[in-house]
């Protein structure tokens, strides 16, 4: 148990003047030192995820009948039920190769990030098979085989169920006050308008799994976890790329006892809309692979479900029948055995970011005109993890490139590794940190060319802070002398900070004061855990907000750009008193920002999306749902009629960076609304 928790509940308690009632123990409670003075009568707990197993919820229950239960003792939760429905990933704009809005989550499709990059494969065989990333296996006779693991996202699924369930951050290119937008004419697609991601229901929803937790140790199943086979009809023609699934609670004997955390509005008795909670999601697992599995309306599908003690999986029986019992058990898949899957490797997040070819083809076209203006020979320093923009600069012919690989997980080190052996590419790979990196490391010693995604494991999800990061090492190795101060080229050129102001009620809810007006929950004080959690306006919040519903009160605004050839920032005021604003153009409630980054990187004029200058810049953002994006709550949500909107209602926002008196942030908001 978290020490913080503990004390936390310990305050609680004393608020509640219960302190002589209610013991806190800052222990498991399979802990073997851990026991009772005798045993209880009742046990309450909520070990319990979105994929519900992945708490220990049901090792801590078999502990718990075998050391510290009753033989009749009362058990709250009594029952959980797992509810599955198979799924089809719709087909998006950018739909090449294998990808859908559903396998998407997974990969990257090495064909189609090949294309994209200018023939970078990710992949050390001929194949195009990725022992890292986790695709297809390969069998003894060269066919390809599925990956029986598949992948796990837990989600809001209503945001890929609803096409209406949010509008777009930003409805196109736009221009960035002083970088200009080239008439539409003479753009290439804009990297704005890609199609909702979306996935369609291709049955009904059936219990697959079901788990007794209150009728004792036997009722509880093995260690070794179980496996069973459940037919499920499909209710349409499609292809099956998954299931999505979701669990319900058994509370008590009451009917209204019950808890679930089904997808809100999109099944039979889910007129629950007040309901929407962000700690339990559900989950879309994914099968990990490529295969078609095409499934026809009317006919079962067999399904082979399987958990161990922390986790769910499926797979689907390619020798469909209808015959047989709709429960018997499957042949149990081996839970731990060690084949690699792409939830071992990289996240959902990045598989979605490295499957978006609009992003990779423009990193190509910045790096091509790189080497263009500079000449194949030199010097080029990613210091993105992964290596991406060294590995296309290497194919495009660069000859003095260097990757340095920061981050201490080891996977985007292996990932360059592995495309560096795969590609026969000739250049350096240094695992260090940027400040541990002297000119005797860099190919041609001072690099004229600095390039980032900028992609930053220990960053990944926040995008302003990646930002950030990279202008930082940029500064510090312009100022070492490792990147030419003055004649250098960054890839990107620009990062502007982005903003839109939304109401958005849910997220103020789940992300709020606990309890009511007065900081009851069942006339259960909760000052303290509002004391400490209730802080939202004061720092950011990293989420992909595609799966949260908001209404966008202000158009996109410039909030900062952070300028890397030049090295410094600059704030996107008209006044020179560092306050952005953006007009609100819509009545609501003012509860909240939404920060995104876009960048601008350098390339041809064929290529580009804006100018300044006579520069030609290309656009990548982080407003897609292939990114994630800040949040910050506002202290005191504002109120804006109609007639404030008319008479000119805006929104300001001011940005410092590295003025945090107390060196804790490394950026800092300060916001009004003026009516």
């Amino acid at each position: 148990m978290a020490s913080a928790m503990a004390r936390l509940a310990r305050l609680t308690i004393k608020a509640n003047d219960l302190d002589s009632n209610i013991k806190v123990v800052e222990t498991h409670s399979i802990d073997e030192n851990f026991s009772l003075d005798q045993k209880a009568d009742m046990c309450t707990s909520e070990l319990l995820e979105s994929g519900l197993l992945g708490e220990g919820v049901i090792p801590s229950m078999r502990d718990a009948w075998s050391r510290h239960l009753k033989d009749d003792a009362v058990v709250i939760p009594r029952r959980a039920r797992v509810l599955a429905v198979l799924v089809e990933g719709l087909p998006t704009d950018k739909t090449t190769g294998n990808l859908n809005a559903a396998t998407a989550f997974f990969g990257p499709d090495l064909e189609s990030f090949k294309q994209a990059s200018g023939g970078v494969s990710l992949t050390t065989t001929p194949n195009n098979i990725s022992p890292l990333l986790g695709r297809q296996g390969q069998s003894e006779e060269g066919a390809a085989e599925s990956n029986t693991e598949g992948i796990l996202i837990s989600l809001h699924a209503g945001s890929l169920l609803d096409e209406n369930y949010n509008e777009p951050l930003s409805n196109g290119l736009a221009d960035y006050n002083d970088y200009k937008l080239i008439p539409q004419q003479n753009m290439k697609e804009s990297v704005y308008s890609q199609k909702k991601r979306g996935i369609r229901v291709l049955s009904e929803p059936q219990t697959v799994l079901d788990f007794d937790f209150a009728s004792g140790l036997e009722a509880l199943p093995p260690p070794t976890g179980r496996s069973c086979s459940k037919q499920i009809v499909a209710t349409s023609d499609g292809n099956c790329n998954g299931v999505l699934f979701w669990w319900e609670l058994e509370l008590g004997d009451s009917t209204d006892s019950m808890y679930s955390t089904k997808p809100i509005g999109f099944f039979s008795d889910s007129d629950d809309s007040n309901n929407w909670q962000d700690h339990w999601q559900q989950n879309l697992f994914l099968f990990g692979d490529t295969q078609v599995r095409k499934v026809i309306g009317g006919c079962p599908v067999e399904i082979n479900v399987s958990h161990d003690d922390t986790s769910i999986s499926f797979a689907i029986n390619d020798q469909n029948s209808s015959q047989g019992d709709t429960s018997r058990p499957a042949q149990r898949r081996r839970l731990n055995q060690e084949e690699c899957t792409m939830n071992r490797c990289i996240s959902s997040t990045r598989a979605l970011q490295l499957n978006d070819s609009s992003r990779t083809q423009t990193l190509r076209d910045a790096i091509m005109y790189a080497l263009e203006t500079k000449g194949m020979d030199a010097p080029l320093l990613d210091l993105s993890d992964m290596g991406i923009c060294a590995l296309i600069a290497a194919a495009a012919g660069a000859t003095r490139v260097t990757s340095l690989e920061s981050s201490s997980g080891g996977i985007p080190a292996l990932a360059a590794t592995i495309a560096q052996i795969g590609n026969n590419f000739d250049f350096q790979i240094i695992q260090a940190q940027a400040e541990h990196v002297t000119h005797a490391y860099i190919l041609g010693e001072i690099a004229e060319i600095v390039a980032a995604e900028p992609y930053f494991e220990m960053l990944e999800g926040w995008s302003l802070q990646e930002a950030l990061n990279y202008f930082y090492l940029v500064r510090s190795m312009k100022q070492r002398g490792l990147i030419s101060p003055t004649t250098s080229i960054s890839i990107p050129s620009v990062a502007i900070l982005m903003a839109v102001v939304v109401e958005c009620e849910d997220f103020c809810k789940a992300y709020g004061q606990v309890g009511d007006s007065k900081e009851k929950v069942v006339d259960f004080d909760h000052t303290p855990v509002n004391f400490f959690g209730n802080r939202y306006h004061t720092y950011d919040v990293s989420l992909p907000v595609s799966e949260y519903k908001y209404k966008a009160l202000s158009d996109a605004f410039c909030v900062a750009k952070l300028l890397y050839d030049e090295v410094k920032i600059e704030a996107a005021d008209e006044k020179g008193d560092g306050w952005s604003s953006g007009k609100i153009t819509r009545p609501g409630k003012c509860q909240g920002v939404i920060f995104y980054v876009d960048y601008l990187c350098r390339v041809s004029k064929e290529k580009a999306t804006h100018q300044k200058d006579g520069v030609h810049y290309a656009s990548i953002t982080s407003s897609t749902a292939s990114h994630r994006q800040v949040v910050r709550k506002l202290q005191s949500p504002t109120i804006v009629t109609e007639a404030d909107v008319q008479k000119g209602a805006t929104f300001f926002c001011k940005t410092s960076f590295d003025d945090d008196i107390h060196g804790i942030e490394d950026h800092c908001f300060a916001f009004k609304i003026v009516k």
